[in-house]
């Protein structure tokens, strides 16, 4: 609730109409941690370390900039080192590029390319009457299995994708979602995507951000926008006349986005007819009816590209890691009337899981598949043995 009223406070300012030529100032966002919600900070303190070994001693991101935009949307005037501040924010943040030697293969990138990266730290606040609020911040990405272009330098690895995630997921554990409402609409794409990813962590609470980025002069916003909404399933049904006028949208890939998320919110599948999604909309009550179970197996919220491989077999592909849809499993069989019977090794190759009941038994088979721009995927082979 806290977090709602802060996004609240947070529009109230950004809607509000200007005075005598000028915009009111936003009232400080309400601190989230135990301890330190009474806190009222007005004015803070920045400093930000930066650390890259194996990197161009010259090489440095954007950090503190990014900081000096955000922080005043939240009611935070953040002034000179030298000045009084009712509190200070510490940030040190280490990174480092990950290589990958790539085979060439007609039409792919190879040789020793930096693909992935990695960015870890911690952030600090600190106010004269409280214990320091300390936070570890980590964000990062493996190389993945094939590229398209192959980074030959550690300073042109992806960090700069990384970094924002790591940095607003710690703000966002100090004040809430008016982080993101504000982070939204800075003038970074790399900030704004990573506001977009972190939103799926918000649940309905995050649904009408995202309906704002589906209006993003960014089309790849746009389409991870629509992406992020078909995760959110059933919970995102406020999202669906949004995503039908994004159906008209220029760009193919953002259209067929909003499609697919059309199709997990509300089980319906019109494709990128326009006017059947606008007739279905006006129908009384049309119920969000998402794929939810398939032959009394759970399918994990948010699957994508669900084939059933004959009547014993059905494939699915979900936004995660595997660890998570392991969890998923684990939670939810049992209550479908399934017992868990065991688990492949940690270090086996292929995660899988087995179930039982009445007699039949179900496999579900877990696979990593490539990683694209640091979203996790796994794919899920649910096998029926009776």
């Amino acid at each position: 609730m806290r977090r709602l009223v802060g996004a609240l406070l947070s529009f109230t300012w950004a809607l509000s109409a200007c005075i005598g030529g000028r915009a009111a100032p936003p009232s400080p966002a309400n601190l989230v941690p135990e301890d330190w919600q009474e806190v009222r900070l007005r004015t803070i303190c920045l400093e930000v370390q930066q650390s890259f070994p194996g990197i161009d001693p010259s090489f440095s991101l954007p950090v503190e900039p990014a900081l000096r935009r955000i922080l005043p949307g939240l009611g935070l005037r953040v002034v000179a080192s030298d000045e009084a501040c009712d509190g200070a924010l510490h940030l040190s943040l280490q990174g480092e590029a990950l290589a990958e030697d790539y085979v060439c293969v007609l039409g792919n990138a190879c040789g020793h390319c930096f693909a992935g990266g990695q960015v870890s730290g911690e952030l600090i606040l600190t106010s004269s009457d409280r214990t320091p609020w300390v936070h570890t911040i980590s964000a990062g990405m493996a190389p993945p299995f094939s590229i398209s272009a192959c980074p030959k330098l550690p300073q042109d690895a992806p960090l700069g994708t990384f970094w924002p995630r790591a940095v607003l997921g710690g703000l966002l554990d100090l004040w809430g979602t008016p982080v993101l409402a504000v982070a939204l609409g800075d003038r970074e794409e790399d900030v704004r995507q990573a506001t977009v990813w972190l939103l799926q962590t918000q649940g309905k609470e995050g649904v009408p951000l995202l309906v704002k980025a589906l209006r993003d002069r960014s089309a790849d916003m746009r389409r991870q926008a629509a992406n992020v909404l078909g995760l959110q399933g059933a919970e995102a049904s406020d999202a669906v006349p949004a995503l039908i006028e994004v159906l008209d949208d220029s760009e193919n890939p953002v259209r067929l986005a909003a499609t697919e998320a059309l199709h997990l919110i509300t089980g319906q599948d019109f494709g990128q007819d326009q006017a059947a999604w606008r007739r279905w909309l006006k129908e009384p009550g049309p119920t969000p009816t998402p794929l939810t179970s398939w032959s009394g197996v759970p399918i994990m919220p948010g699957a994508t590209s669900t084939v059933e491989l004959g009547s014993a077999q059905v494939r699915y592909v979900v936004r995660t890691s595997c660890g998570d849809v392991v969890t998923f499993y684990k939670a939810n069989m049992p209550g479908a009337g399934w017992s868990f019977v065991e688990e492949s090794p940690p270090d086996s190759s292929l995660q899988a899981l087995r179930f039982e009941k009445g007699g039949e038994t179900g496999d579900v088979q877990l696979t990593e598949t490539q990683v694209t721009n640091g979203e996790a995927r796994c794919r899920v082979d649910i096998f029926l043995l009776r």
